[in-house]
């Protein structure tokens, strides 16, 4: 791969001696040129993945609050049919 990057073989030969077809050696050539750009570009700082994983546990932590209230609110109105979800009655 390495010899076809450096420009000293061409794609044809590459694939004649790894007994592939062109097609492949020119996906696998993209593949590890696009490995390579994406191996240069800079971090993301940790702190900023933990604060982003944080906000996203607050914000299950509130749905499943949400989520739990409607439950129990469903639950007494099928108790309660002449009642809304909520406590007042129709």
């Amino acid at each position: 791969m390495l010899d076809l990057l450096g420009k000293r073989i061409t794609l044809s030969q590459a694939a004649q001696r790894a007994g592939v077809s062109p097609q492949a050696v020119a996906n696998w050539r993209r593949q590890f040129i696009s490995a390579g750009h994406e191996g240069l570009r800079p971090p993301v700082r940790r702190s900023e993945e933990a604060e982003r994983e944080r906000r996203l546990l607050d914000q299950i932590t509130l749905l499943k609050a949400a989520l739990g209230e409607a439950h129990l609110a469903l639950r007494q109105h099928r108790r309660e049919p002449g009642r809304r979800p909520g406590g007042t009655r129709i």
